[in-house]
C-alpha cells in the first residue's frame, strides 16, 4: 500500500503523559515526525488523517523535537513509527541522535525492518542510558496458517519472518528487545498453539520479554476492522461481538484472563519476562527507591486479573504506584522518621500499608 506524503504545521512534537505507562514500556513521553500510517492496519484507532493509508510530515519535527526535549525531565520517550517515508526521510534516525545526545532512555515499538538501518544509534542509546526494542508481532513463521489470516488485518506490514529478523539484529548487539503481541485477535491469534509459536520464536530470536495485549476496537474507528472480520471470517463475526457485547464485560474480562494466564505460564517454560523491567538510573538517586516500589505495584496491578484479584485491587495498586511515583522526597527516608507526608491522606487500607511497609523494609 503506497503512502501519500504532504506535510503539515504541528505546535508541540512531543506528547507528555501526566503519568507513566507503568507496567507495561514506562513510557513518560512519546513523539514520531510522522502523522497518519501507510500500513493500513484494520484494529488501529489511529487513523488521524481521516485515510487508513494517508501519512503526512510533520513540518520541521526535528529542530521542534530538540528544544522541546531539552526542556523536559529525562525519563522514557518512546519513538515511532516506521513509516516508508523513512527510508527517504531519515527523520527518525535524527531524532534518534537528538535522544542520543541528552542521554534519555528509549522505547521503540516498531514493526517495519527499517528500524534496524538505525541500529547503531540504538545500541549507542543502550550503552549509555537505556534502549528497549519491542517487536510488534502477533504470529510466528512457524505457524504460517495463522500469520496467513492476522495478515489480513495488517496488509501493509511486514511479515512475521521479517519482524523476527529484527528481533535477531537487535539481539546480537546486546540491545534488550522481545515481542510486542498486540494485539490479540480473538479466535484467529489467541490459540494456546498460536501464542506458544510465537514465544519460542521470541526465545529463538533472542528476545527477553514477551508481552501479550488484548484487541481494543473503540467507535468510530472500529469500522475497517468488523469489515475485514466479515470479509475474510464471516462465522466468526458473530462469536467476536458477543464477546465484546458492552453489556457482558464479566465475558471478555474472563477471556482476557485466561490469555494472561496462560503467557504467563508459556513465558516461566520459555525463560522470558512478562513485561519489561523498569529503567531507573536516569532518575535522581533520592527518588530511585520510590520509582523501583512503584514498579511493583505497577505489576501488582497489572497482573492483578490474572491473579484472580479484583478490579478494585487492580486500581488500588494503580493509585499507590502513581503516587510513589510522583513523590519528590524519598519515601524509604521518610519511613524510618515515620513521617510519610502525602501518604497519610491517601486512603491507604490497612493492607496496602502493609505491603508498601514490606516493599520499603527491604531496600533500606
Amino acid at each position: 500500500m503506497k503512502g501519500k506524503y504532504s506535510e503539515i504545521k504541528v505546535d508541540k512534537i512531543i506528547k507528555k503523559f501526566r503519568n507513566i505507562d507503568g507496567g507495561w514500556s514506562w513510557t513518560k513521553y512519546i513523539a514520531g515526525p510522522y502523522l497518519g500510517c501507510s500500513f493500513g492496519c484494520a484494529y488501529c484507532y489511529n487513523l488521524e488523517n481521516g485515510e487508513d493509508d494517508s501519512v503526512t510530515i510533520k513540518h520541521g519535527a526535528v529542530d521542534k523535537f530538540r528544544r522541546e526535549l531539552k526542556e523536559l525531565p529525562k525519563d522514557v520517550i518512546t519513538l515511532g513509527d516506521y513509516q516508508p517515508a523513512e527510508a527517504g526521510e531519515r527523520l527518525l534516525r535524527a531524532m534518534l541522535k537528538i535522544v542520543a545526545e541528552n542521554n534519555f532512555p528509549l522505547h521503540i515499538i516498531e514493526k517495519s525492518p527499517l528500524v534496524v538501518d538505525d541500529i547503531d544509534i540504538i545500541k549507542q542509546i543502550s550503552q549509555n542510558s537505556w534502549a528497549a526494542i519491542s517487536v510488534s508481532v502477533t504470529s510466528s513463521p512457524d505457524d504460517p496458517d495463522t500469520s496467513a489470516g492476522l495478515n489480513l488485518f495488517e496488509p501493509g506490514t511486514a511479515t512475521a519472518t521479517d519482524r523476527f529478523k529484527i528481533m535477531s539484529e537487535m539481539s546480537k548487539q546486546k540491545i534488550l528487545t522481545g515481542a510486542y503481541c498486540v494485539p490479540v485477535i480473538p479466535f484467529i491469534g489467541d490459540s494456546a498453539n498460536t501464542i506458544e509459536a510465537v514465544i519460542k520464536s521470541t526465545k529463538e530470536a533472542g528476545g527477553k520479554y514477551f508481552i501479550l495485549g488484548g484487541l481494543v476496537i473503540p467507535e468510530p474507528f472500529d469500522q475497517l476492522f468488523w469489515k475485514t472480520l466479515k470479509d475474510n471470517f464471516p462465522k466468526l463475526e458473530s462469536k467476536v461481538k458477543e464477546l465484546y457485547d458492552i453489556n457482558n464485560s464479566a465475558k471478555y474480562l474472563s477471556y482476557l484472563k485466561n490469555l494472561e494466564v496462560l503467557s504467563t505460564k508459556l513465558c516461566d517454560k520459555y525463560g522470558l519476562w512478562t513485561h519489561i523491567p523498569r529503567p531507573i538510573n536516569h532518575y535522581p538517586k533520592k527518588l530511585r527507591p520510590n520509582k523501583s516500589i512503584a514498579e511493583y505495584f505497577y505489576l501488582k496491578s497489572r497482573f492483578a486479573r490474572s491473579n484472580g484479584l479484583s478490579i478494585k485491587m487492580e486500581d488500588a495498586y494503580l493509585a499507590l504506584a502513581f503516587l510513589l511515583d510522583n513523590l519528590d522526597y524519598n519515601i524509604c527516608h521518610d519511613y524510618q522518621k515515620q513521617d510519610f507526608k502525602a501518604l497519610e491522606d491517601s486512603g491507604l487500607t490497612v493492607e496496602l500499608a502493609k505491603e508498601l511497609e514490606g516493599q520499603i523494609r527491604v531496600r533500606l
